[in-house]
């Protein structure tokens, strides 16, 4: 909402000084910001969100035996236009709904990267190649080749309770990468997972 919008009273339609409005926000900690930039999320996702927080905070689970996995895209012709909000300080407002600019993916060009980390360890680091972007069997061959090894190097580090943290990406879910035969193909190779 602009600031001349909120300094026009809705029923007298006169329009009062902006400088004036701006002093009147200011006393009340509002100023003109720029929204955070974070994936759009359903009232269905954020509840199912704060469960799986809960439930975690309730297992009283050491942060430092998680091995911490994760994908990322770097994204080339982004909307790099810039617009403000009207907001107080401080996070609570800062990540409201109506203080948050949803993004999109449309026609842009990606690299992806996947890695991981546990305790003080980093873990290895895999690039995928341009254009190109995770699927279920690439995801299968990254966990065989690069993830098995190293959560076997953190469970004789920190002990048997080390356990790999994923989001909810489809490739996570896909079946066959909940038992992963090692590369011979022998038994299955079972790893701890915790999913939001």
């Amino acid at each position: 909402m602009s600031l001349k919008v909120l300094v026009t009273p809705s029923k007298s339609g006169k329009c009062l000084n902006t400088k004036t409005g701006a002093i009147v926000l200011k006393s009340f900690g509002k100023a003109k910001r720029r929204p955070r930039k974070k994936p759009f999320l359903s009232d269905a996702h954020r509840l199912g969100r704060r469960r799986h927080c809960r439930a975690e905070r309730d297992m009283e689970r050491d942060n430092g035996k998680v091995c911490w996995s994760d994908e990322v895209t770097f994204e080339v012709g982004e909307d790099l236009r810039t617009f403000f909000v009207t907001r107080g300080a401080g996070r609570e407002e800062e990540y409201a709904t109506k203080n948050l600019r949803p993004i999109f993916k449309s026609g842009r060009i990606t690299v992806g990267v996947w890695s991981c980390f546990c305790g003080d360890e980093m873990g290895p680091l895999y690039m995928l190649p341009q254009g190109e972007n995770m699927t279920a069997k690439r995801y299968k061959y990254v966990l065989q080749r690069l993830f098995i090894p190293f959560y076997e190097r953190m469970r004789a580090k920190y002990g048997e309770e080390v356990v790999m943290q994923e989001d909810n990406a489809p490739w996570h879910r896909a079946k066959k990468n909940h038992e992963i035969p090692d590369e011979q193909g022998g038994e299955p190779y079972e790893i701890a997972r915790t999913i939001p």
